[in-house]
C-alpha cells in the first residue's frame, strides 16, 4: 500500500472523474452557444461555475456566460459576471477580453461615460481593436461627442471594413448634417451586388471555389431576401424613419454578422 504503481485511493479518482464531467459540460456550453441555444448554454455554465471548478475553468464559465447574457440582452448579468472572474496582472490577453466584454455590457446598459472608460483600459492591453471601436464611437455619439464617435468609426473601417461600421458612419454623418456623404456610404453598401461581395464585407472567409458549393447554393436565395430586408432598411434610415444607431454585430436578424463577444 501507498507504493508507486498502486491503483489511486477513490478520492482521487472521483476528483478525477468530477473534472472531466466538468469539462465535457463545458464543451456542451460551447457547443449550444455555438448553436444560438442561448439558454442551454447559460444553464450548463451554471452548472460548472456552482459546482466550484478550478479557478482556469471558473475564469471560462464565467467571461463565456458574460457573452451569453450580453446577447440574450441582459448586461447587469454579465458585468456581475465580468465582475466576479479572477486573472493576474500578467494574463493581458484575458484582461484585454475582460475590460472589452464589461465595456460592452455598460454600453448596453446605458452607462456610456463608464462603458468608454472599460474600453479605454482594454485598449492599453492589446493592439488595434476594430470592434472596440466601434462600440466606443457608439458610446462617445450617445454622449454628443461625435468628433470622438467619427474618429472611431473611422478607425474601425480601416481596420474591419463590414456592413455595420459603414452602416453606423452613414448615420454619424447623417446627424452631422453631411447629407451627400450619408448618401453616398449608403449607396455604396447597397450597390454591393454578389454574394462573395457581401461575405467579404461581412469578413467571412469564403474561398471564391466555396461560393460554387452546395450549401451556398442552397442559401443564395435566402441571402438575397436578406439583402433585399437591408436594403429596405438603408432607404427607411435614409428618409428618417428608423433610429439614430445600430451598435456592432446587430441586424443579425437581418445579416448573418458574427456577435460582438464568442467571439
Amino acid at each position: 500500500m501507498g507504493l508507486s504503481g498502486d491503483v489511486p485511493p477513490p478520492v482521487l479518482m472521483a476528483q478525477s472523474r468530477g473534472r472531466e464531467s466538468l469539462a465535457e459540460t463545458m464543451k456542451k456550453a460551447a457547443a449550444s452557444f455555438g448553436q444560438s441555444d442561448y439558454t442551454a448554454a447559460i444553464a450548463l455554465w451554471t452548472q460548472v461555475i456552482t459546482s466550484n471548478p478550478g479557478i482556469r475553468m471558473m475564469n471560462e464559465a464565467l467571461v463565456n456566460r458574460a457573452k451569453a447574457y450580453l446577447i440574450v440582452g441582459q448586461p447587469l448579468l454579465a458585468l456581475s459576471d465580468l465582475e466576479a472572474s479572477r486573472y493576474q496582472p500578467n494574463e493581458t490577453k484575458a484582461l484585454a477580453e475582460l475590460w472589452l466584454l464589461q465595456g460592452s455590457a455598460l454600453l448596453q446598459n446605458k452607462q456610456y461615460a463608464l462603458a468608454i472608460a472599460a474600453f479605454a483600459k482594454a485598449e492599453k492591453l492589446q493592439p488595434p481593436n476594430p470592434m472596440l471601436m466601434a462600440n466606443r464611437s457608439v458610446a462617445y455619439q450617445s454622449l454628443g461627442n461625435m468628433a470622438a464617435a467619427r474618429a472611431d468609426l473611422l478607425a474601425a473601417i480601416s481596420l474591419q471594413p463590414n456592413l455595420s461600421n459603414y452602416f453606423n458612419l452613414a448615420v454619424l454623418e447623417r446627424l452631422n448634417g453631411n447629407y451627400a456623404s450619408c448618401y453616398k456610404l449608403l449607396s455604396e453598401i447597397i450597390g454591393k451586388p454578389t454574394l462573395a461581395e457581401l461575405f467579404g464585407l461581412l469578413g467571412d472567409e469564403i474561398s471564391s471555389s466555396s461560393l460554387d458549393s452546395y450549401e451556398v447554393k442552397h442559401t443564395r436565395w435566402t441571402h438575397w431576401i436578406q439583402r433585399r430586408r437591408f436594403q429596405r432598411l438603408l432607404l427607411a434610415h435614409a428618409a428618417g424613419h428608423v433610429g439614430p444607431h445600430v451598435p456592432v454585430a446587430v441586424l443579425l436578424s437581418i445579416l448573418p454578422i458574427i456577435p460582438l463577444l464568442c467571439v
